[in-house]
């Protein structure tokens, strides 16, 4: 069975599991994402996602413009 704890990391310090507003399960998928890189800037993997998010919302990535509709 699982341990949940009391505390967890969060914003450079350990506080109570309570008071954390990001989940556990969050903070390890922006971590696997490279969200946290430490110098503030965003990871390679986070940057490429970003960017086929923006071409897909933006019509540029044919292989998904049958998702959109123009209003």
């Amino acid at each position: 069975m699982a341990h949940i704890y009391d505390y967890a990391y969060f914003d450079d310090s350990i506080i109570s599991f309570k008071d954390a507003s990001l989940s556990i399960a969050s903070s390890a998928v922006l971590c696997g994402l490279s969200v946290y890189t430490g110098n503030k800037k965003m990871g390679p993997l986070t940057t490429e996602i970003q960017k086929k998010h923006s071409d897909i919302l933006n019509g540029n990535d044919p292989a998904y413009q049958h998702f959109l509709t123009v209003i």
